[in-house]
């Protein structure tokens, strides 16, 4: 976040790499970064009429919208924090900003967490949306189905928000701030005068950067448990609710008649194509993070001896180079802001339960019922 992004503009992503691969990989660094500002502000107020809607009373009625309605707090906090954080960025970037205080970074830090917290909590949920989907059509015939119940997707979304809170706090945990030296203000900076402390991000003195057995550890439990499995149990389990929902339905064909059944078994379609689609928009920013936090957690060091047997040197050093991973993070991270952004915009599409409720906030299904009724009282009273 905030404390490593100067890391990363200082033009180049890699010593070895070819100057055009490095140019061209720094544009588009900075293009994502200018889309997700403006992904995560537009998706913020998005995700504002996202949560109105949800949380009234006729959509409250599913583990899959309650799963919903956790997924859009994510997101909505996540993207406040992303905008809040670019604002400070662009006021760091003055020549004569004064550097953050002690204060200003233990908030910076809490912040990061919370947003590292989130981001991860959301697409979680996204995956187990797919995985309670399947249980819900594959148990679709009992009549108390504890799987469809709105309790059984809050109990989701709890253990999704606790689990990824555990994972935050190992990571987080070996950080602390400390002063690294002082600034002085040119003397063209007008109002500004004597000394200012300069603080940082520091591990503490149990660990040793990227290089310690912990991080390490984490860094392959994070990319192991909290990205690469759940993408890769995606397709299994896209798989299952295509299936699952065949069967489901198969069954109810001699008890349920058919001009219903056929209302159901569509309705049952949109929803879990639904789930498909958002579960596996994560797929785009999960699964090369995941890759990164292996690499990083596996190769700490320099890797001259994994290039010694690449023949294209220059392109292997410029993929392999810290920046990159760390740019390669900055573009994710613009991808799942702009993937969540438009989560409200799917759902309206496919959803016809949310979209009669959002006519019924805008008054709009009323207008519509009472402009017929009175056309077919006018109607009949000419006869």
């Amino acid at each position: 976040m905030i404390y490593s992004i100067s890391v990363t503009f200082n033009g180049h992503t890699g010593q070895d790499a070819a100057e055009f691969d490095t140019k061209t990989f720094q544009k588009l660094v900075s293009y994502s970064l200018m889309c997700e500002f403006f992904a995560s502000l537009f998706g913020t107020f998005l995700n504002i009429f996202h949560l109105i809607i949800l949380l009234r009373k006729a959509m409250r009625n599913s583990s899959t919208n309650i799963i919903l309605i956790g997924m859009a707090m994510c997101d909505l906090i996540y993207m406040i924090i992303i905008w809040r954080n670019d604002l400070v960025l662009m006021n760091m970037m003055k020549e004569c900003s004064i550097p953050r205080t002690l204060n200003q970074l233990r908030l910076d830090w809490f912040l990061t967490a919370l947003h590292n917290m989130l981001r991860r909590c959301s697409a979680w949920l996204g995956m187990l949306m797919a995985v309670v989907r399947y249980l819900v059509i594959t148990n679709i015939t009992i009549r108390n189905n504890r799987f469809s119940t709105p309790e059984y997707g809050l109990k989701v979304v709890i253990a999704a928000l606790i689990i990824s809170s555990i994972f935050t706090f190992f990571f987080f945990a070996d950080e602390q701030i400390k002063q690294i030296g002082t600034w002085t203000p040119d003397p063209k900076c007008a109002g500004l005068s004597g000394e200012h402390l300069v603080f940082a991000q520091k591990v503490n003195q149990y660990s040793d950067d990227r290089k310690s057995i912990q991080t390490r550890t984490g860094l392959i439990v994070e990319g192991i448990f909290s990205k690469m499995v759940p993408c890769f149990t995606l397709p299994i389990i896209t798989g299952l609710l295509i299936c699952g929902m065949k069967r489901s339905f198969a069954k109810n064909s001699s008890t349920v008649e058919t001009s219903n059944k056929n209302i159901r078994v569509s309705r049952a379609n949109r929803t879990t194509i639904l789930t498909i689609l958002i579960a596996g928009s994560f797929l785009l920013s999960e699964f090369p993070l995941g890759i990164v936090d292996l690499y990083k957690g596996i190769w700490p060091d320099d890797q001259s001896w994994f290039r010694y047997f690449i023949k294209v040197k220059k392109f292997i050093n410029f993929l392999t180079s810290r920046d990159f991973c760390l740019n390669l993070e900055f573009i994710c991270d613009a991808i799942f802001s702009v993937n969540a952004s438009v989560h409200c915009l799917i759902i309206f599409i496919m959803s016809s339960q949310y979209r009669r409720t959002v006519w019924n906030l805008f008054g709009i299904l009323k207008f519509w019922k009472s402009r017929n009724t009175s056309q077919i009282a006018a109607a009949s009273s000419s006869y």
